[in-house]
């Protein structure tokens, strides 16, 4: 996947790292530490021991069901921050460093 940013009066391609074969549900490493990302939930999740540990909340797309019909997210890396964008539907998160996903 290509995604084209735009900013600064500057044109940039940027690869997704990856696409998530899971809908609603991105996972990222910070800071060493991998972390889930559940927008059906609007959970931040951090790994520990194996174990999936609540670590905050977010607000998501309302209806629930809604991110049902979005499909696989897409992660682009820039700079520090994440660009999230789900397959298909338009809608995309921005994830600033040590800061939840927003719309």
């Amino acid at each position: 996947a290509l995604g084209l940013l735009v900013g600064a009066n500057t044109l940039r391609a940027q690869e997704s790292l990856w696409h998530a074969e899971e809908n609603g549900k991105v996972y990222t490493v910070e800071e060493n530490q991998i972390i889930q990302y559940d927008f059906e939930r609007g959970k931040k999740l951090i790994l520990r021991q194996s174990l999936w540990v609540v670590m905050d909340s977010f607000a998501t797309v309302s209806p629930l069901d809604a991110l049902h019909k979005l499909g696989d997210p897409y992660v682009f890396h820039l700079d520090d921050s994440l660009i999230i964008s789900f397959s298909g539907s338009g809608v995309v998160f921005g994830v600033g460093a040590q800061q939840l996903p927003k719309r």
